[in-house]
C-alpha cells in the first residue's frame, strides 16, 4: 500500500467512525429525553437552597404539609409507587409527592 492509499483509507475510516460515534451519542440523547424529567434529589443546588426534603414527615417545619398539597406542585405520575409531579421551582424535574421545601404554598 503507497502513502496515498493509506492516507484515503485512514480519512474514510476516521469520517466513519465519526459518524458511528454521532449516531450512537444521539440515541443516547433520544433514550434519555424519552424517559423524561429526573426525580430531583437532595443534594440538587436548588434543592438545598429551598430546603428540599424527599419525606415531609422528617421535618418539622413542614408541619403536616407536603409538595403534593402545595399550589406549585403538578401530579405527573406515580414512579416505583410514589407520587411524582412537577414543581414551579425545580424546572425539567420531578419531585416527590410526599416531599417538602420551605416554599410550600396553600393551593387556593
Amino acid at each position: 500500500m503507497n502513502r496515498r492509499q493509506f492516507l484515503v483509507n485512514s480519512g474514510l475510516a476516521s469520517g466513519l467512525l465519526l459518524l458511528l460515534g454521532n449516531k450512537a451519542f444521539s440515541e443516547e440523547s433520544r433514550r434519555k429525553k424519552a424517559g423524561g424529567p429526573e426525580l430531583i434529589t437532595p443534594q440538587n443546588s436548588t434543592a438545598k437552597a429551598v430546603g428540599y426534603i424527599e419525606d415531609f414527615k422528617k421535618s418539622p417545619k413542614a408541619a403536616g404539609n407536603k409538595c403534593s398539597t402545595c399550589s406549585l406542585y403538578v401530579k405527573v405520575k406515580d414512579m416505583d409507587g410514589k407520587e411524582v409531579g412537577t414543581c414551579a421551582i425545580f424546572q425539567k424535574m420531578y419531585v416527590l409527592g410526599n416531599g417538602y421545601c420551605n416554599s410550600w404554598a396553600k393551593k387556593a
